[in-house]
């Protein structure tokens, strides 16, 4: 999976980016990183789709979060996993799904120079 980051508090986060993915997926590590954002959230299980199956998942529910992915990205709801699932969700604070790829837009996935690059935005007229 391509590595890119966001900016939450001003602090840089490394998140796994993932075309593939319809919902974003926030990971364990940002949930340590900041608590007091959990403490506003609601418990609840959620239900985990992936190649090997569907599993419930110990999660907290926020009506709505915001960060920056090469733009201001707003997200409502979302689903923060208390529990790591995979290697990268120990380390990362998420799994980019298109609903935060397409706020990003217009940008450019560089293979060759292995970047993820935000041009900007047209002008409206």
């Amino acid at each position: 999976m391509p590595l890119s980051q966001i900016t939450y508090e001003s602090r840089l986060l490394p998140v796994t980016f993932d075309l593939a993915a319809v919902h974003t997926i926030f990971n364990p590590h940002l949930a340590a990183l900041f608590p007091a954002l959990i403490k506003t959230g609601k418990s609840e299980n959620h239900s985990l789709n992936g190649v090997s199956g569907t599993t419930i998942q110990r999660s907290i529910w926020l009506a709505d979060f915001e960060f920056q992915f090469g733009r201001q990205v707003r997200l409502a709801p979302v689903t923060i996993l208390l529990d790591q699932t995979t290697c990268e969700s120990a380390w990362t604070a998420a799994n980019l799904g298109f609903d935060s790829i397409q706020q990003g837009r217009p940008f450019v996935l560089n293979f060759r120079k292995m970047s993820l690059e935000f041009p900007s935005p047209p002008k409206s007229n």
